[in-house]
């Protein structure tokens, strides 16, 4: 069908961009081979196990960026405050969420506040703090 171009058609890759030609081939009825059956799975199935997937990722991602940010420690982040406030580099919203974290271990900042953190973090540094 697409190697043998109807009319008037000499080159066959001219002839499978026309859309009579991709008529013709869902017209045809080829049977599915049954080891590859096996191996199809449902779209809808297929759409669930990647949700799920990229669920638990995200889960992952955010344990981790808690980890990080109290692995850093309280002491840390007390530093960060106090050298950022000094030189007004901090909104009040981000001075509240470094407060949380320096409460670390007593208050764990949320998944959300550990972003931000690591965030305001990378900002700070940039601005020349060095840390520990």
């Amino acid at each position: 069908m697409i190697v043998s171009p109807e009319g008037g058609f000499q080159n066959v890759t001219e002839w499978a961009k026309k859309e009579i030609c991709w008529q013709q081939v869902q017209k045809l009825r080829i049977p599915l081979d049954q080891e590859l059956a096996k191996q199809l799975v449902a779209r809808e199935d297929d759409r669930l196990v990647k949700k799920e997937a990229e669920a638990q990722q995200e889960a992952l991602g955010g344990i981790e960026t808690q980890m990080v940010v109290v692995n850093l420690g309280s002491l840390y982040w007390k530093q960060l405050l106090a050298w950022a406030k000094a030189r007004t580099l901090l909104s009040p919203d981000e001075e509240s969420i470094i407060a949380v974290a320096c409460g670390i271990p007593r208050k764990l900042p949320t998944e959300k506040q550990s972003a931000r953190l690591l965030k305001i973090k990378d900002r700070v540094e940039l601005e020349g703090y060095l840390g520990r």
